[in-house]
């Protein structure tokens, strides 16, 4: 682990940035500006933030934003993120790669997370890299890309080139990505990503040499993020997504299925299971009518199934399963996803997940 070089580099530097002008997001009103960081929108001088420089290239910074129940699918208009130098001049600059990433957040006792499906990389999916410049709130336009939600998703910025101080210096680099320089008791949990060159992704707030008791956020810096992004509502109607229940306890809790996913054509539809036993064998069912059996503890609605797919949970017990949705679904095609898992330590030897239907606009 490389946790001695970022904690030397993770030095908590207050500056007073010179702010290049941040405006919120392209289309006024009619957008959602989402930001985790306490700084204002348009930031103006003198603004206290923390640079962060044990950042390294090849390592990237993130913010989860979690959307309301019945929000409908977004597309992305705009993201930002903070870079700025320590002497608070501008004109240090930097490249990076954005990825997006759609669906829940899922964190371990050890503080590391696993983040939802990839759908946006620019460096590998348009061969583009976005570059900044110390000390703002750099903007890139995401509008091109024409890049859509329809659940929880993470906003992320890479490294790719320090210009400044390329490499790795041991006393970290002095122009990098700063935080809204919040008090200790605001390094929010569950919020801020980092992912670290051998650890993967970690949470700052729970991650660390010595956790609970040393972490990185706060033991050597304060704040969040400061990431932000827009969006807009994706034109036209949208599918559901609806949990019917339905599922049983196991041996690693109850496992859950969630599904996400504008159910237009062509567009990516998702389950997340999670909870499930480590490395189980599962059958997954997919149905196109419900006639709810009540058995093993709990009720099979996905049945009778049209098809069964024999796959495996991971170590942790969980599994994601992604596809393109089919073109020519009738408008109100309902179909219904339910997984039938091995469970050797249960009473009846198999555990069921809840059911969710998927119903096409």
């Amino acid at each position: 682990m490389r946790i001695p070089r970022f904690l030397r580099a993770s030095v908590f530097l207050l500056v007073a940035a010179s702010f290049a002008p941040a405006q919120t997001c392209p289309g006024g009103s009619g957008e959602t500006f989402w930001k985790n960081d306490s700084l204002p929108d348009n930031p103006v001088n003198p603004t206290g933030i923390s640079i962060i420089p044990g950042v390294c290239e090849g390592e990237a910074i993130a913010t989860y934003f979690q959307m309301p129940g019945g929000m409908p699918a977004q597309t992305l208009t705009q993201v930002s993120v903070g870079f700025g130098h320590s002497a608070g001049g501008a004109g240090f600059d930097a490249t990076l790669n954005v990825e997006i990433y759609e669906g829940a957040v899922t964190y371990n006792p050890d503080g590391t997370a696993v983040l939802g499906t990839k759908i946006f990389d620019l460096n590998a999916d348009f061969s583009q890299s976005m570059q900044v410049t110390s000390t703002a709130i750099n903007l890139f336009d995401m509008t091109p890309y024409n890049v859509e939600v329809s659940d929880d998703f993470v906003v992320a910025f890479r490294m790719n080139f320090n210009v400044a101080f390329p490499g790795c210096p041991s006393g970290g680099a002095a122009a990098n990505f700063f935080t809204d320089n919040a008090g200790a008791g605001q390094c929010l949990p569950g919020v801020n990503l980092l992912d670290e060159l051998t650890s993967g992704w970690v949470d700052p707030a729970t991650w660390g040499p010595l956790p609970p008791f040393l972490v990185l956020c706060p033991s050597f810096y304060a704040g969040n993020w400061v990431i932000r992004a827009c969006t807009e509502d994706v034109p036209g109607a949208t599918g559901t997504w609806t949990d019917l229940g339905g599922g049983t306890v196991g041996s690693n809790g109850a496992p859950t299925l969630v599904g996400s996913g504008p159910l237009t054509a062509g567009s990516v539809a998702q389950l997340n299971l999670t909870q499930a036993p480590p490395n189980a064998l599962m059958l997954a069912w997919l149905s196109l009518s419900s006639l709810p059996i009540n058995v093993l503890g709990g009720t099979v609605y996905a049945t009778p199934p049209i098809n069964q797919i024999f796959l495996f949970s991971n170590i942790l017990g969980s599994l994601q399963v992604s596809t393109f949705w089919p073109a020519g679904a009738p408008p109100g095609t309902e179909v219904f996803f339910q997984f039938i898992i091995d469970d050797a330590p249960t009473f009846h030897g198999l555990t069921l997940t809840n059911c969710v239907k998927a119903t096409t606009p």
